[in-house]
């Protein structure tokens, strides 16, 4: 759009809500951010594996979920 990181296009499966297609320039900014995020989040914790990060990260979901259901 304004900035020329996406162009909308047709959606044939939906026609009132178009697909946002990534432009090469927001493609590349993708991966800045993603790169970027990717160095931070694995500075955040050093010392835990993927292995304790992806319990965690399970647990934290299913606590979320629980949550989820006594508010509605």
């Amino acid at each position: 759009m304004a900035l020329g990181l996406i162009a909308l296009m047709v959606n044939p499966d939906h026609w009132s809500s178009p697909l946002l297609t990534p432009m090469p320039v927001g493609k590349d900014a993708l991966v800045r951010v993603t790169t970027r995020a990717e160095e931070w989040h694995c500075s955040l914790f050093p010392d835990l594996s993927d292995e304790e990060i992806r319990a965690t990260h399970a647990s934290l979901r299913r606590l979320l979920g629980a949550l989820g259901e006594r508010r509605g």
